[in-house]
């Protein structure tokens, strides 16, 4: 197979030890043609085998394909993201009941102080991990639509 040293879809420079382009992940070679599509296009991991990244149609790996992806293995996207949504949820509802509590038994200004600082690393951490559960699902769902 002729690697090419520029990418026909983008222009990039491409590396020699590249299987695809480093800007827009671009395929080449017959090995990633498909042949129910007919596209050049790479394979990702399905079940035991592998299917095409244009048409899903089932795909042999022939020893230039292009594969994109791991299999799926453990804990998919959408249940990391429910879980870090729930740990969000309590670390964010924690700090509030820190904070408070900390205000309530600490006196005057170190109770002020207390009160900042634990509220500020609740709502902060909390929101972090909401954030980061709300991007895990936006990623799941994007891999179910590709599907």
């Amino acid at each position: 197979m002729t690697r090419p040293t520029s990418c026909a879809v983008c222009g990039t420079a491409i590396p020699p030890s590249a299987d695809r382009c480093i800007a827009c992940g671009a395929v080449w070679g017959e090995d990633n043609r498909c042949p129910r599509c007919h596209a050049l296009a790479g394979v990702r991991p399905a079940g035991d085998g592998y299917r095409c990244l244009a048409c899903n149609a089932p795909r042999d790996r022939l020893p230039g394909t292009t594969v994109f992806g791991q299999p799926s293995v453990g804990v998919s996207a959408g249940a990391a993201g429910r879980g870090l949504r729930i740990l969000g949820s309590l670390t964010l509802g924690a700090g509030v009941v820190l904070a408070a509590l900390a205000a309530a038994v600490l006196p005057g200004t170190l109770g002020f102080i207390g009160a900042v600082v634990l509220g500020g690393a609740g709502v902060g951490l909390g929101g972090l991990a909401l954030r980061a559960g709300a991007r895990a699902g936006q990623k799941d769902e994007g891999a179910r639509d590709r599907q």
